[in-house]
């Protein structure tokens, strides 16, 4: 089995995680979604890729049978190629209100992009329309270079929240020795 190159062709990226907790309300299932998809916009800018598909799905806790089971999804096309965080949320956002129902405790929200384009890519996907790929605007590449120098989410979209409450809790997880020099064990000799 050969290794595979993650700067070779991507097919598509999905960022989805687990609630911490069972979500009835849209506002929390969008400060999620809005989280999953600022992270996977960061992913096409790093790997210098564009999208004009998401697909948004949701789904409740599959292991609790007593409650009532939905899992939906939905694909949304772009009118051009795009890795522009606030654009790609606000696609987002419309796809989940549109598949959102009440009364569902949901444990999983997600988002895929798919039919990804290189930068060095050119395609015309519109007869009137020389270029299919949407430049990242200005307030995105600042933003991308604060958040790289002072930590993840220093600035964020305000639908994103500021106490997310769905997150799953941390204090479970272990040490990260291997990814954080905070984390190594200090060992003192005498």
């Amino acid at each position: 089995m050969q290794l595979k190159d993650l700067n070779e062709g991507r097919d598509s990226i999905c960022v989805s995680k687990s609630m911490g907790k069972l979500v009835t309300d849209l506002n929390e299932l969008k400060s999620a979604l809005s989280s999953h998809v600022s992270v996977g916009a960061g992913k096409l800018r790093r790997f210098e890729l564009f999208t004009n598909s998401i697909t948004v799905f949701i789904s409740t806790d599959v292991f609790r049978q007593s409650q009532p089971q939905l899992r939906k999804s939905i694909e949304v096309k772009l009118p051009f190629h795009c890795a522009d965080s606030d654009v790609l949320i606000r696609y987002a956002m419309f796809a989940l209100e549109k598949i959102y129902q009440e009364g569902y405790f949901f444990k999983k929200v997600g988002v895929i992009f798919n039919h990804l384009l290189s930068k060095n890519d050119h395609q015309q996907l519109n007869l009137f329309n020389d270029s299919g790929i949407s430049n990242v605007n200005k307030k995105t590449t600042v933003s991308d270079e604060i958040n790289s120098k002072f930590g993840n989410n220093v600035i964020r979209f305000g639908v994103q929240g500021f106490k997310q409450a769905w997150k799953p809790k941390d204090d479970l997880a272990p040490k990260s020795y291997t990814t954080n020099i905070n984390d190594l064990p200090l060992v003192f000799a005498k």
